[in-house]
């Protein structure tokens, strides 16, 4: 079975989505100004901006809660759905090294629901009260000719500001850094349309002490708390990825120079046991898993060795030390996958 064969089979092809974004790149590119300061396909575009003698960059981002979205309408939970789109939004900012200032909304449906506008506006206004910032402005659509009757799309952007003396270049990473992780909580917003087709019938099972369905719908985690300290001190930290669809091998790949890789100890944590029971449930090979879910990682740092105790001693979170960068540009793992 070919990598994230198991996914296509559900009905998304990743590399079609890349290829299309791929073959439009030179025409994205050819409208970047000088005020670009980020990479082609980067977790969130940076834009400088001169104000009285000091620069400032911006950065932004924008993405949607995809279908986790069906779970939470099949089961009357929309609670959850803002935190999931301000706190991806949020991650992919800190993988810029910036800090959250404002969000935007955009949420469509085939017909608009008052109660349930209600509840997901909440629910947004919450996420951004949470991370300290306004939730500026927004768009509802109705559009039944568009989406089936009971689907939700719900889309996002997060704006922010690069903290002072970031330098995520990638030519800063040397053979022998460390690879340091944040634990997940979950699928946090990707793989859900594999997932929701390998557990349909067990989503009222039991899974630890929750159900099949409360560990799906489970927000996406937020860590501005464990990077703000980090970015404090930014000639520590070389990268970060936020490990969102792709896994580790993609979100990894992103922020390594093209020659090299990393090397993954998969012993150093053990994934939530949503990720075995979604395997077990479907044809995923763990090659699809790694492929498709963070599998239990949702952010990683790159790190110089001797700056490891003072990245740890920072973060307020349960650092893992994952492994470290290879000079060979692939991402291998022991187990093998």
């Amino acid at each position: 079975m070919t990598r994230r064969n198991a996914y296509q089979q559900s009905g998304v092809d990743i590399g079609a989505a890349e290829q299309g974004i791929n073959e439009a790149k030179l025409a994205v590119l050819d409208t970047y100004t000088p005020e670009v300061s980020s990479e082609f396909g980067a977790f969130a575009g940076l834009y400088r901006l001169n104000l009285d003698s000091e620069e400032v960059t911006l950065a932004a981002s924008t993405d949607g809660v995809g279908t986790k979205t069906v779970l939470a309408v099949q089961a009357n939970q929309l609670e959850g759905l803002g935190f999931d789109l301000i706190n991806h939004g949020v991650n992919d900012l800190l993988g810029q090294g910036a800090l959250p200032l404002f969000a935007l909304d955009y949420l469509a449906s085939n017909k608009l629901n008052p109660q349930d506008i209600t509840t997901i506006l909440k629910s947004i206004a919450n996420a951004c009260r949470k991370v300290g910032i306004p939730l500026l402005g927004g768009e509802t659509a109705e559009m039944p000719d568009v989406y089936n009757p009971g689907e939700i799309d719900l889309v996002g952007t997060v704006v922010g500001v690069v903290q002072p003396g970031i330098n995520f270049d990638r030519e800063r990473v040397e053979e022998g850094d460390l690879l340091l992780g944040l634990p997940s909580n979950g699928l946090h917003t990707n793989g859900y349309t594999l997932a929701r087709k390998a557990l349909t019938n067990n989503l009222q099972d039991p899974l630890g002490t929750q159900t099949v369905l409360g560990a799906l719908l489970v927000p996406h985690q937020n860590y501005v708390n464990e990077v703000k300290p980090l970015l404090e001190q930014p000639s520590c930290i070389k990268g970060i990825a936020h490990i969102t669809g792709g896994g580790i091998p993609d979100n990894l790949a992103r922020i390594l120079p093209p020659t090299m890789g990393a090397h993954i100890n998969r012993d150093a944590w053990c994934p939530p046991e949503i990720f075995q029971l979604i395997q077990d449930q479907s044809e995923a090979t763990t090659i699809d898993m790694f492929g498709t879910f963070n599998m239990g990682i949702g952010m990683i740092f790159v790190v110089s060795p001797e700056d490891r105790v003072e990245v740890t001693t920072r973060s307020s979170g349960s650092l893992i030390e994952l492994g470290h960068v290879i000079a060979e540009p692939n991402i291998t793992f022991s187990p093998q996958l």
